[in-house]
């Protein structure tokens, strides 16, 4: 899944290393962590999603992508598409279904 913010186009690609990392981090299942509702879990599922592509890539820095997409779209708006199109690359990579977990609405 491609995600433009600002000028640039990031590929999100949820994988085993980087959900395990996550999980790690987190103490949270990746179905916990989309559920949460405060940016801090929008912020570590946007990690998660980059961290394949740019091994270099900090929570800070994707707190800073966050940050820019979000004024990009208005907070509410683009809140809820970013865990929208994150839900959906989730579980397109098969990591909901594993957990019996449905992705939010």
């Amino acid at each position: 899944m491609k995600l433009e913010i600002g000028d640039t186009l990031y590929e999100i690609e949820f994988t085993v290393n980087a959900v395990c990392d996550l999980e790690e981090l987190t103490k949270k299942s990746i179905g916990d962590v989309l559920r949460l509702p405060e940016l801090s879990g929008i912020r570590a599922l946007l990690w998660t999603g980059l961290i394949e592509q740019n091994p270099s890539m900090t929570f800070k820095q994707a707190g800073k992508l966050l940050d820019a997409y979000l004024t990009e779209n208005g907070y509410e708006t683009g809140k809820e598409r970013l865990n929208v199109a994150l839900a959906e690359a989730i579980s397109q990579a098969g990591f909901l279904q594993a957990q019996g977990t449905k992705s939010p609405k």
